[in-house]
């Protein structure tokens, strides 16, 4: 598998990934409404130019994951927007590759010896796989996001340590 930049003609991809509005929720917050719409994620890309989207792509270059690497804000580096593709794909190990590929792709940008990433609290199965690849909870910053239906939901932070 590899890494590669995303793309605005990957948007079809991406689309077809988010079935609906509690997956896309708690793969992108409050950013995004669903349907997804092309105009959204163009748009949030240009506002966001310190955010770049990725996708890794199984050896035959077809993609199978899209996920973000924030650099130069609040909580940074951070992985972001982690979303493995196509409900046949999910439960394999594609997250963890895709996190492996986009702490490498990050490592070469920045000197810091840790990456961050938010979660929702009701994401049990992400939570699952960020907890076995090491990453650990920071109680102390959690950031209440309002969700589809009014209600606030907890992000919390997670911080993964690596040897230098």
């Amino acid at each position: 598998m590899f890494l590669r930049k995303y793309a605005d003609s990957d948007f079809p991809v991406l689309k077809s990934w988010v079935t609906d509005a509690k997956l896309l929720f708690l793969f992108a917050g409050g950013n995004w409404s669903y349907p997804l719409e092309f105009e959204q994620v163009r748009d949030y890309q240009l506002a966001h130019p310190l955010k770049q989207s990725y996708l890794l792509c199984d050896d035959e270059g077809h993609p199978v994951a899209f996920g973000e690497l924030i650099t130069g804000d609040v909580n940074s580096p951070r992985l972001g927007r982690l979303l493995v593709g196509g409900e046949e794909n999910r439960g394999k190990g594609i997250g963890k590759i895709l996190i492996q590929h986009l702490i490498t792709e990050s490592r070469k940008r920045n000197p810091e010896n840790f990456i961050h990433l938010f979660v929702f609290e009701e994401n049990t199965p992400a939570i699952r796989c960020y907890e076995n690849m090491g990453f650990k909870f920071v109680p102390e910053v959690v950031v209440p996001t309002p969700s589809p239906d009014g209600s606030m939901v907890p992000a919390i932070l997670m911080t993964l340590f690596y040897e230098g």
